[in-house]
C-alpha cells in the first residue's frame, strides 16, 4: 500500500468516519484510506453476538434517533433499520419511574390530592408545552412545582452527575444538565424523534456495508499514531509528505502530542453477566442514581429483543477516571467529554494548532470535544466533506 495511491486519509472507523469515507469516495471520487486503530469498525457502536447468540454491544448501549430524513436515507441503505422505541425505568428508592420523569412520577411520589394539583399547576405554569427540563422547574416561581422540582433532583439527577462525570452539579456545564427531561404528560418513550431504530443486524455490519466501496481501503489494527506526524503546517504519513485530505476522528490532544496537557474525559467499565433466565428485568435499561457504584443496568435481549430461550445478559455500568495509561491496562475508552468552561478553553488551544495545520480536518466526539448523540456524529460528518470538496480546511472543529 502507497500511501500516495489515496486522495483521503480518515482516521477511525466509527461513525464519523465511515460516513466521511463513504461520501467522499461514492460521491466526489475520492480513493480512501481508512486507518483504525482497533481490530473492529464501528468505534464505541461496535457490537457482537456472544456464546449464547445474544447481539451485546460491547461498549454500552445505542439507539439510534433523528429527525433528520437526510441522516435516516443515508443510513438505510446499509442495513435494515428495525423501529424501535426505547423506555428507560429509573429506580427512585425501590420505585421503578418512566425516564425522562412523567406525570407517572408526579402521581407516584406524591398523595393524589397533591399530585392532581402539582399536575394541573404544570399544565398552567408550562402552558403549550410537550416537555420541559428539571432545571427550569427548579427555578419556577411555584413553590410546589420547585418542591417536586428539588425532590427529583437530590433523589437522581445529583447523585447521578456525581457518580457519572465526577463532578458535583455545580461543576458540570449547564448543557448536561439541561439535558435532564421531564414530560408534561403520560408520555413514557425516552426519545421522542421521528426515527428511531436498531440496524437489524447490528452497528458493525452496518459500518462494514458503509465501508464496502471500490476506493476505499481499510485497514484494521493500524494505530495512526505510528505514521502520522505534524511538521510545522505539514502532515506527513511514515515521514512522506501527505497529498491527501485527512480527517481526524481522535482525541484531539493526542493528535498534538498533548502539548498543552491531557483534555479530561470520562470512561466507562463493563461488568457483563450472563444469567439463565429469559428476563432480568422489566426495561432494556435500568437507571440505579442511588447506587454507590454502578449507574444503570442493560439487558440486551431487549436490546432489540431477542428470543434465545431461557438465557439473557446484562450488564452494569461503572463510570470511572479516564487516563491514557488505563487505556493500554485496562482497555478503557475516553467516552465522554467533560465540558467545563476550563476545559472548553484548553480544548480551544489545540483546536488553533489545527486551523494552523493544512488539509487537516476534524470530525466527531473526541476531535471536536462535543458531547454529541450519533445523529449529531452523523451530521458533522456531512459537513466535513462539504469542507473537504470546498477545501476550507480552516473549519477544523464547528
Amino acid at each position: 500500500m502507497r500511501i500516495d495511491e489515496f486522495d483521503v486519509v480518515v482516521i477511525g472507523a466509527g461513525f464519523a468516519g465511515a460516513v466521511a469515507a463513504r461520501k467522499l469516495a461514492e460521491e466526489s471520487g475520492k480513493r480512501v484510506l481508512v486507518a483504525e486503530k482497533r481490530n473492529t469498525v464501528a468505534g464505541n457502536a461496535y457490537d457482537y453476538y456472544n456464546e449464547d447468540g445474544i447481539l451485546v454491544h460491547k461498549y454500552g448501549p445505542h439507539i439510534f434517533h433523528t429527525d433528520k430524513d437526510e441522516v435516516y436515507d443515508f443510513l438505510k441503505r446499509f442495513g435494515v433499520l428495525e423501529p424501535y422505541e426505547l423506555r428507560v425505568l429509573s429506580n427512585i428508592d425501590g420505585k421503578f419511574l418512566p425516564c425522562p420523569f412523567n406525570f407517572t412520577a408526579v402521581d407516584t411520589l406524591n398523595d393524589p390530592q397533591r399530585a392532581s394539583i402539582l399536575k394541573e399547576r404544570l399544565h398552567k405554569a408550562y402552558a403549550g408545552k410537550e416537555q420541559i427540563t428539571v432545571l427550569e422547574m427548579l427555578y419556577s416561581k411555584d413553590n410546589l412545582i420547585r418542591e417536586f422540582a428539588e425532590l427529583l433532583f437530590e433523589k437522581d439527577y445529583r447523585p447521578y452527575t456525581m457518580k457519572q462525570w465526577g463532578l458535583t452539579t455545580e461543576e458540570v456545564g449547564a448543557d448536561i444538565l439541561e439535558r435532564c427531561k421531564f414530560y408534561l404528560s403520560y408520555e413514557d418513550r425516552t426519545n421522542r424523534n421521528k426515527y428511531e431504530f436498531i440496524p437489524q443486524k447490528g452497528y458493525t455490519s452496518l459500518i462494514r456495508q458503509m465501508l464496502t466501496y471500490p476506493t476505499i481501503c481499510v485497514e484494521s489494527g493500524m494505530d495512526a499514531d505510528n505514521y502520522l506526524d505534524i511538521r510545522g503546517k505539514r502532515l506527513y504519513w511514515n515521514n512522506e509528505a501527505l497529498q491527501a485530505d485527512v480527517i481526524y476522528t481522535g482525541a484531539i490532544d493526542g493528535l498534538f502530542d498533548w502539548r498543552y496537557g491531557e483534555l479530561p474525559y470520562r470512561s466507562l467499565h463493563f461488568e457483563f453477566r450472563n444469567i439463565p433466565q429469559a428476563s432480568f428485568q422489566e426495561a432494556p435499561i435500568t437507571v440505579h442514581p442511588q447506587e454507590n457504584a454502578y449507574t444503570r443496568i442493560t439487558e440486551y435481549t431487549k436490546l432489540p429483543v431477542q428470543e434465545v430461550g431461557n438465557r439473557t445478559c446484562i450488564s452494569l455500568e461503572y463510570p470511572v477516571a479516564y487516563a491514557r495509561e488505563q487505556e493500554r491496562e485496562e482497555e478503557l475508552q475516553p467516552y465522554y467529554p467533560i465540558v467545563t468552561e476550563q476545559n472548553k478553553a484548553l480544548y480551544e488551544r489545540y483546536l488553533e494548532l489545527a486551523k494552523s495545520v493544512e488539509r487537516l480536518y476534524l470530525c466527531g466526539r473526541l476531535a471536536e470535544y462535543r458531547y454529541y448523540d450519533m445523529d449529531a456524529v452523523v451530521e458533522s460528518a456531512f459537513e466535513v466533506c462539504e469542507r473537504v470538496r470546498r477545501q476550507d480546511h480552516m473549519g477544523c472543529g464547528k
